[in-house]
């Protein structure tokens, strides 16, 4: 068929064609009937297989020649994988640059060589869509990062493609020397996302590593952190493997527990760039940096940060304190217990926005289970709030059938951002769904809700 359909170019698509299904089949995750698109750019977040689809397309693209025909054949699969594979990952990249990133929990040993042969780093997700730090637009090389975790360590596996490995600068080889003055991997990590304080790991291709803390402002490079480091470097790549004692952060590993992290980047060949994993391309900037969940415990509520809003022409009742109006993604105004919402960006916990609520509720719906019993995580500042949780079922067609609400309490806030954490055993019957509501009393600011099972 192939041969027939491609004539001379038949070796390199079948090549293409053999290495796209592969690339289907072996993404991490399950994809199922109404997995929206982004989900299929996730299946190419493995370092440098973008590449290696386009270099067939283009070996494909050469061998037709000049036979019109097969030239056009081909170049349909270009614009195929364009409109389709590489734009679902360009969405997936946005997505995922504001959504909570899941750590996998190692079940086997890690023996820190750089490597990243383990089955658990071959089971880890991989995240890529690093961004320029001076364009704010995908980084031209581009560098991944997997997660894993035990209860006392953190695992970071990094990937970074380089096609002229032999220009690299490395010059750096003990501790605490000016690293970033080389081609480097810095890691920015806050353990209890409060953005006050948190720590830079800075390692190069040597493996050799700069540390400090750091309060937004001033750095103390006295501090050291317990880690081992291991790096390899490769003919297309280096490639970074670093284990990393929570201890030495003053944290504590917990399943289902959130950090806060960003992955920068300095590659100095070619003129250099500057990129990183936040949403921005920004690297000390406290705000935009991910949060990280431990284990499989993904937050059940999506948008917890705020940070995805919509334009709408309307709020129906509600009153909008943004000019045009914003409604955040994932949450839902009450239609009866109506008063101001607001997107805020000058006040925050964390990332780039809050919300803020005057007098109405506002509710996030998602899938829990009667026995469930549900950990509620929260920051919040301002005059009070009533947080309750409306429990449905389902009726004989399948459609939403209430069984009660449960009224969790009343929550007195402070004037500064402070965290509120609650558990809540789901007991009524036969629920399949809830809502998560805060009733405002007065004018509170929410952001970073998270609910776990």
């Amino acid at each position: 068929m192939y041969r027939k359909y491609y004539g001379p170019a038949a070796g390199p698509m079948t090549r293409y064609r053999e290495l796209l299904a592969r690339t289907w089949e072996t993404a991490p995750g399950h994809f199922i009937y109404g997995t929206t698109s982004p989900y299929v750019g996730k299946c190419l977040v493995q370092p440098g297989r973008e590449q290696e689809l386009l270099k067939d397309l283009s070996d494909a693209e050469r061998a037709a020649g000049t036979d019109a025909v097969c030239r056009d054949r081909v170049g349909r699969e270009r614009r195929y994988f364009n409109a389709i594979w590489h734009q679902a990952l360009a969405d997936w990249g946005r997505m995922t640059s504001v959504e909570a990133t899941n750590v996998k929990k190692r079940d086997g040993p890690i023996v820190i060589d750089g490597i990243l042969q383990e089955a658990d780093w071959e089971a880890a997700p991989s995240t890529t869509s690093f961004v320029n730090s001076n364009t704010g637009k995908p980084a031209t090389t581009q560098t991944f990062v997997r997660l894993l975790y035990d209860k006392d360590c953190l695992y970071l596996g990094v990937v970074a493609l380089e096609p002229s490995p032999e220009k690299m600068t490395v010059q750096s080889t003990k501790r605490d020397e000016p690293v970033w003055k080389d081609d480097d991997l810095e890691f920015f990590i806050d353990p209890e996302g409060t953005a006050k304080t948190y720590y830079h790991v800075v390692v190069n291709p040597q493996g050799a590593v700069y540390d400090a803390t750091c309060v937004p402002g001033s750095f103390d490079a006295g501090w050291n952190a317990d880690c081992e480091v291991a790096c390899k470097t490769l003919a297309d790549r280096w490639v970074l493997e670093m284990k990393i004692k929570a201890s030495s952060l003053n944290a504590g590993i917990l399943d289902g527990g959130i950090w806060k992290l960003n992955v920068a980047r300095s590659r100095r060949p070619d003129g250099g760039e500057g990129s990183s994993w936040s949403g921005d391309g920004s690297s000390h900037q406290p705000a935009s940096f991910r949060p990280i969940v431990f284990g499989n415990k993904l937050p059940l509520v999506q948008n917890g940060g705020f940070e995805e809003a919509t334009e709408v022409k309307t709020l129906g009742k509600w009153v909008s304190g943004n000019t045009p109006a914003l409604l955040p993604t994932g949450w839902k105004p009450h239609e009866a217990q109506v008063g101001t919402l607001t997107v805020v960006t000058d006040d925050v916990h964390s990332g780039k926005q809050a919300c803020k609520v005057e007098k109405g509720w506002i509710t996030s719906y998602f899938a829990a289970d009667t026995g469930d019993r549900l950990h509620i995580d929260f920051w919040a500042k301002g005059e009070g709030i009533d947080l309750m949780l409306f429990q449905y079922g389902r009726n004989a067609d399948g459609g939403p059938q209430f069984v009660g609400t449960a009224g969790i309490g009343k929550t007195p806030l402070t004037s500064e951002w402070k965290r509120y954490t609650l558990d809540f055993p789901l007991q009524k019957e036969k629920v399949s769904f809830v809502g998560l509501t805060f009733a405002a009393g007065n004018v509170p600011v929410l952001d970073d809700v998270s609910v776990t099972k």
